[in-house]
């Protein structure tokens, strides 16, 4: 992904995080669900960011904690599969990850 697609899509979800937060006060089951959404996104982006060797959290991100905590958990799942990708004992004919990763 290169730095412009990369930065629209931290914006993009910056502004659907904006955007949840005025559902806050006049429909709390859509608000949850856009939130729950925009989370999942960020998380999305944390793993794209392991991959694309960034390690800090986007700068939009910082002042929102539930963005940085979606963002590290995605960052950090993005980290444990590409250590059972390249885990000879995870990659095994039997389908379970080993005893490290399991």
């Amino acid at each position: 992904m290169n730095d412009s697609h990369w930065w629209m899509k931290v914006l993009d979800i910056r502004v659907e995080y904006a955007k949840a937060q005025v559902l806050k006060g006049i429909d709390a089951e859509q608000f949850s669900e856009d939130v729950m959404m925009v989370l999942i996104d960020a998380e999305g982006l944390g793993v794209d960011d392991f991959r694309a060797n960034r390690n800090c959290v986007p700068m939009l991100f910082k002042d929102v904690p539930k963005l940085v905590q979606a963002w590290k958990y995605g960052w950090k799942w993005g980290a444990e599969s590409s250590e059972m990708e390249n885990c000879s004992e995870c990659q095994n004919d039997t389908g379970n990850p080993c005893s490290t990763h399991g």
